[in-house]
C-alpha cells in the first residue's frame, strides 16, 4: 500500500532527520521486524535518508536510534545506521553508507539527495536516471522509469570473501602467502629446493592486478630530446582531458589541447 509521511525522525543526539517531505513512499509495508525485503530498491527524491528493514543486508551497523512518524500519526523505531555493500555487474563493489535500519519497514529506499551529498552525480533525462560517482568517475546504475513514475533497481548484496581462503590454485595461494612475490621467483624457489613445501609453479604468464597497481614505476624523462622538429607543425603535443562536469553549453564533456613545439626552434 502507499503511505504518506511527514517530518521524520529525531536521533538520540537530538538531531532532526527528514525522510520524506509530503511525498509518497512506494510499497510501504510493516512487517514483524527484520524480515528479508528482497533485492529491489527504490530511488527516492523525496526521502532524505537511505533506509531498509533487512538486517541481513548490512556489512556494518552502529547503535543510532530514533523514530519515524507517518501521516496518520503512527511511529516506527530506527534501530541503527550502517553500511551496505553491493556487487556491481562489472565485478566491482559499491558501498551505500549511512543507511537507517528500520526493522518494520518492508521497502528499501535510496535517497537521491543523500547520494549527492556523498560525492555522487544524479542525471535525470527523459525516462532514465543515472547515478555516477564523481571522483573517480564511475557509472553506478542506469535505471528506467516505470509506468507509475517510480525508479526501482535490483541490487545484489556483495559477499565478503577472504582472498587467501577462497583461492584454489596453488600459484595464486603462494603468491599471496609470500607477499606478492613474482611468479618467476616462486618457480625458482621450488625448482632449487630453497624452501620446503612450496609447490612447482607451472603458469608464469599470470598477472596480479594488485601488483600491477602497486609495483609500477615511471620511466625517467630524457635530458635531451631524441628528435626535434625542423618545421611547423612537425611536432605537436596533444592532451585529451575529461570527462568534466558540468558540461559546456554545447553539451561537451571532453576537451583537446594542441600545442605546437615552437619552443625548440
Amino acid at each position: 500500500m502507499l503511505a504518506e509521511t511527514e517530518s521524520v525522525v529525531s536521533e538520540s543526539k537530538g538531531e532532526k532527520v527528514y525522510l520524506q517531505e509530503g511525498g509518497v513512499m512506494p510499497e510501504l509495508h510493516l512487517t514483524g521486524g527484520g524480515d528479508s525485503s528482497g533485492d529491489m530498491w527504490y530511488l527516492d527524491n523525496g526521502a532524505s535518508n537511505h533506509m531498509t528493514g533487512d538486517l541481513g543486508k548490512f556489512s556494518s551497523l552502529d547503535g543510532v536510534t530514533g523514530k519515524v512518524r507517518f501521516g496518520d500519526g503512527s511511529t516506527i523505531e530506527i534501530k541503527g545506521r550502517g553500511t551496505i555493500l553491493f556487487q556491481c555487474k562489472t565485478g566491482d563493489q559499491w558501498a551505500l553508507t549511512e543507511v537507517f535500519f528500520i526493522p518494520k519497514l518492508r521497502s528499501n529506499l535510496i535517497s537521491l539527495g543523500q547520494l549527492t551529498e556523498n560525492g555522487h552525480r544524479i542525471l535525470l533525462d527523459d525516462d532514465v536516471i543515472e547515478v555516477c560517482e564523481k571522483n573517480p568517475f564511475r557509472l553506478i546504475m542506469r535505471v528506467g522509469r516505470t509506468q507509475n513514475r517510480l525508479y526501482k533497481v535490483e541490487l545484489k548484496i556483495a559477499v565478503h570473501v577472504c582472498f587467501l581462503s577462497s583461492v584454489t590454485e596453488h600459484a595464486w595461494l603462494w603468491h599471496g602467502r609470500l607477499g606478492h612475490v613474482n611468479f618467476n621467483s616462486m618457480k625458482l624457489l621450488a625448482d632449487k629446493g630453497m624452501a620446503a613445501g612450496v609447490p612447482a609453479i607451472a603458469h608464469l604468464d599470470q598477472l596480479c592486478r594488485a601488483c600491477l597497481a602497486a609495483k609500477q614505476t615511471r620511466v625517467s624523462y630524457p635530458g635531451v630530446a631524441k628528435w626535434r622538429a625542423q618545421k611547423k607543425p612537425e611536432l605537436v603535443h596533444v592532451d585529451l582531458c575529461g570527462p568534466i562536469t558540468p558540461s559546456t553549453a554545447g553539451g561537451n564533456k571532453y576537451f583537446m589541447l594542441l600545442i605546437d613545439d615552437y619552443s625548440r626552434w
